[in-house]
């Protein structure tokens, strides 16, 4: 628990909550954009968050986020997990919707819903 607080706090909340809500200028938008990864290839995580089994919850740790609330964010566990920078994973199914993608990271049996903007492709 206490690393899921470690990822959620500090300065990566702040550049999560600007690649997840979107920037209103420039420098924001850099921030936001993203390589396209595809259904079946290798993809890296650029910067470490929380991946869950269902995309509800992946949704719900967002809201959080987005609401500076990264105490209860960290809380939620059941079927949740951190996913460090730089582990590497298949990417096994995409939300456009949610802007959501499933990385099964090396050696987990389960893809966890994650963040699109903070994944990269693993050969980027």
């Amino acid at each position: 628990m206490k690393a899921l607080k470690i990822i959620i706090g500090g300065a990566i909340a702040v550049v999560i909550v600007a690649a997840i809500a979107g920037g209103s200028n420039d420098k924001d938008a850099s921030a936001t954009r993203t390589e396209t990864v595809f259904i079946g290839h290798q993809a890296r995580v650029k910067t470490g968050f929380i991946g869950c089994i269902k995309t509800d919850d992946t949704e719900r740790v967002k809201e959080l986020v987005r609401q500076h609330d990264s105490d209860a964010a960290s809380a939620i566990s059941h079927g949740c997990r951190a996913i460090d920078a730089g582990k590497i994973g298949v990417i096994e199914d995409l939300s456009v919707w949610t802007g959501n993608s499933c990385i099964r990271t090396r050696g987990e049996p389960n893809c966890y819903w994650f963040p699109t903007v903070l994944i990269e492709p693993a050969n980027g």
